[in-house]
């Protein structure tokens, strides 16, 4: 026999019909990534702005690619919607100066084809106070400060930028981390944090903002993250990717049991993710002096001279040509109890650049 399920049922007030039409309200104005938004009041956005000691109007820079200002008022308004609690906002705040910063390149995320969202990486000892899941389903959903503080730096860039599909943003497939896209590392990582290695303190509580085209989940060690690194989908771009490795709690404890560092483990990547240069073009790629004359897909600009080590001989189809410089791997512990998974992450170096901000 089949037991028969009741909904459960909940006497709410009169002002919950005049919550929904402020809710659809916001959705008429276009103030939503197309998910409801709680509505901006006076009072939500005040309370917001409490914790900071920042002017509302102080200008953050503009954002494209509609280049309207950024004020510290309108994203605490952007906050509000997203869902955030009012001591989610310091975060927010420094997630979007950051990507306010030149070397980040959110123009070029903004308008990009390829669909590249900002990942938020948190790391320090404010992300375990506020709750920022660096445990198991990291990536996924279930807790509201994760959820909300990434989507509330979608919304900055959907309401302040104009990144609305079609108009501000012409993405051809899209990007799910555009809904949001926040974790945070583990605090019981077993080396330097993600913020002390980029140059703050221990003490710090820091945001990293990474443009991220692709992500990858695997099952396994290293090698298989080289392999991932080394696969065609990668050939067009050999020598501009920046990668952010997510390597779970028991292989990164693993690891340094072993004697690995963090430096250990990007040599390692980067030897094992090279493509013989043969290879790479039969799959349509080019290096300068491989390939037709015309062929300029890659080393196009002077300042890319020097992109490949000064071994490798492009002129020689069996060279092993690196897809990433060491430099250029991030690697992140997070995520729950369950041995060898892990996640790549990858992003283009040449139009965008990681940069951490400190939570104030």
């Amino acid at each position: 026999m089949v037991e028969r399920l009741e909904a459960e049922r909940t006497v709410v007030p009169d002002s919950f019909d005049s919550a929904m039409q402020a809710i659809e309200s916001c959705y008429q104005q276009g103030w939503t990534d197309g998910l409801p938004v709680v509505p901006p009041t006076e009072s939500r956005v005040r309370a917001m702005l409490e914790h900071t000691k920042r002017d509302p109007h102080e200008v953050l820079g503009t954002v494209p690619p509609d280049d309207r200002v950024a004020t510290v008022e309108n994203v605490a308004i952007n906050a509000v919607m997203a869902g955030c609690l009012p001591e989610y906002f310091p975060v927010v705040l420094a997630a979007v100066e950051a990507m306010l910063e030149p070397s980040f390149n959110l123009h070029w995320m903004q308008l990009s084809t390829g669909g590249t969202s900002p990942l938020a990486i948190v790391s320090g000892p404010l992300a375990r106070e506020l709750g920022i899941n660096s445990g198991t389903n990291v990536f996924g959903g279930g807790f509201r400060a994760n959820a909300t503080i990434g989507r509330a730096i979608r919304l900055v860039l959907w309401n302040v930028g104009g990144s609305v599909p079609d108009v501000g943003t012409k993405a051809v497939m899209g990007h799910p981390g555009n809904y949001t896209f926040c974790i945070a590392e583990r605090d019981d990582t077993p080396w330097e944090p993600l913020h002390v290695e980029r140059g703050f303190g221990p003490e710090d509580t820091c945001v990293t903002m990474v443009a991220v085209a692709s992500y990858h989940r695997s099952h396994g060690f290293l090698s298989r993250i080289a392999a991932y690194m080394a696969a065609f989908p990668q050939y067009n771009f050999v020598g501009l990717l920046g990668y952010t490795v997510v390597l779970s709690p028991q292989i990164a404890w693993l690891l340094k049991k072993e004697g690995w560092s963090k430096d250990d483990v990007r040599q390692y990547l980067y030897q094992n993710s090279m493509v013989p240069a043969a290879e790479l073009m039969a799959q349509g790629g080019s290096l300068r002096g491989v390939g037709a004359a015309q062929d300029t897909t890659f080393i196009s600009r002077p300042d890319e001279e020097t992109k490949y080590p000064r071994w490798v001989d492009p002129t020689n189809p069996a060279s092993r040509v690196p897809v990433a410089r060491p430099e250029n791997i991030l690697i992140v512990v997070a995520g729950g109890a369950g041995f060898g998974w892990c996640a790549t992450l990858t992003g283009n170096l040449s139009h965008s650049r990681p940069v951490t901000r400190r939570v104030s």
